[in-house]
């Protein structure tokens, strides 16, 4: 298959949605959810990050369809995700949105077969349960260089100063500190002095996909493949030429391969900068801002985080891990507000597929379930390989409350 007719195509198909949402999307989504997209888009003295997945069968690019599309460069702090009952985004950066709403977009099409529609991306297995068509290839495309391990060097180049290392909870390191230190796993960023977060930073997050496949624990045990792959990551050229060996150090060189079980190794494939530039200058011209880390730090970076899911008719924007327009207090205390991709909606979506969801009283019961014991055991190999990962505060919470 020709990688550069992939990066080709699949950029295009997700930046051109991005640029020109009411040509893309129409036969989609609403005029007022059209508009929804445009006024998230950063404006011109901001910047954020595109992610999008694409699937296809095949050899046949023309099957591509988007999955879904995204953007966010933010991270709730833990300290507000420790009372959250499940009804906060945590991670909002661009390419994990992606990966959450691939997995609600995977529940979706079981639905269609449920109801005796078609899907193009799942199908009954011999079982009479689900598993992905056997000839689906997908990408990712992320309008820059996942942050933590991957972009390091490319940090200190811009800002040789590392952060002074401070006293924190969990083992893995914080954001931009210890340069020296390459290969390490790491938390978000952020400010230096920015409240902690404990999510891990997006290259290692994106690691761990290559031991443990794309879905996300609540939807993985739904499909029978053993995993679902992730083929191709799709960056911008000039980034990916720039951060090349960080990206082979990052995704395959410090893997402990003594503590894994399986192991798939996607692609980085480069996306022309002549197709990056066509869509900026579309962008720039609807005085929409930057895609892509302004490592410069002339523009902020944008608050908001866009959802879009084409198939599914979905647009949603998240500011501090809920709708925007709510704050954290209010959908705390209504129940009202919350994103689809938090655990609480995901987990509801999945009690729809699975009634037997129903018979635990909680959603860590539920995820301490034996049948559950395969994919904690990837979950747990994929972190041990990396190295020390650290905790993170669990996101508990009772069901179906």
């Amino acid at each position: 298959m020709n990688d550069r007719a992939i990066a080709q195509n699949v950029s295009e198909l997700v930046l051109g949605t991005y640029a020109l949402p009411y040509k893309k999307l129409a036969k989609h989504l609403t005029d007022k959810q059209i508009k929804q997209l445009i006024n998230a888009r950063p404006n011109n003295d901001e910047f954020s990050v595109l992610s999008g997945i694409v699937y296809w069968h095949g050899e046949e690019l023309s099957s591509m369809k988007l999955a879904c599309l995204t953007t966010g460069v933010k991270c709730v702090p833990d300290i507000k995700l420790q009372n959250s009952c499940g009804k906060l985004v945590h991670d909002l950066h661009a390419e994990v949105l992606s990966i959450r709403s691939f997995s609600w977009y995977i529940m979706e099409e079981i639905e269609k077969l449920e109801n005796q529609e078609a899907s193009d991306l799942v199908e009954f297995d011999n079982l009479g349960k689900y598993r992905l068509k056997s000839d689906i290839r997908i990408a990712l495309y992320i309008s820059e260089v996942p942050c933590g391990d991957c972009s390091l060097e490319e940090l200190s180049q811009l800002d040789p100063v590392p952060w002074k290392e401070g006293p924190e909870s969990s083992n893995a390191l914080r954001g931009r500190s210890s340069y020296t230190q390459v290969g390490k796993v790491r938390t978000k960023p952020g400010r230096m002095d920015s409240p902690i977060s404990l999510s891990k930073s997006c290259g290692d997050k994106l690691t761990t996909v290559s031991m443990k496949g794309l879905l996300k624990g609540i939807v993985a045990d739904l499909i029978n493949n053993s995993h679902v792959l992730l083929d191709y990551i799709i960056l911008p050229a000039e980034k990916a030429q720039k951060n090349s060996a960080s990206l082979e150090r990052c995704f395959n060189e410090r893997i402990d391969f003594t503590a894994v079980e399986f192991y798939h190794r996607f692609k980085i494939l480069n996306c022309s900068d002549d197709i990056v530039a066509k869509y900026n200058k579309l962008l720039e011209a609807n005085k929409s801002g930057t895609l892509g880390i302004d490592r410069e730090k002339k523009k902020r970076a944008c608050d908001l985080s866009l959802v879009c899911i084409p198939e599914s008719k979905v647009i949603e924007v998240i500011n501090d891990g809920v709708k925007n327009g709510n704050s954290i207090k209010t959908v705390l205390k209504n129940g009202r507000g919350y994103s689809i991709l938090c655990r609480y909606s995901m987990f509801q979506k999945r009690i729809q597929l699975d009634k037997s969801c129903n018979t635990y009283k909680s959603y860590l019961d539920w995820k301490k379930r034996a049948s559950n014991a395969e994919y904690t055991e990837k979950v747990l190999r994929a972190k041990k390989s990396l190295g020390t990962w650290g905790d993170s505060t669990f996101d508990d919470f009772t069901l179906g409350v």
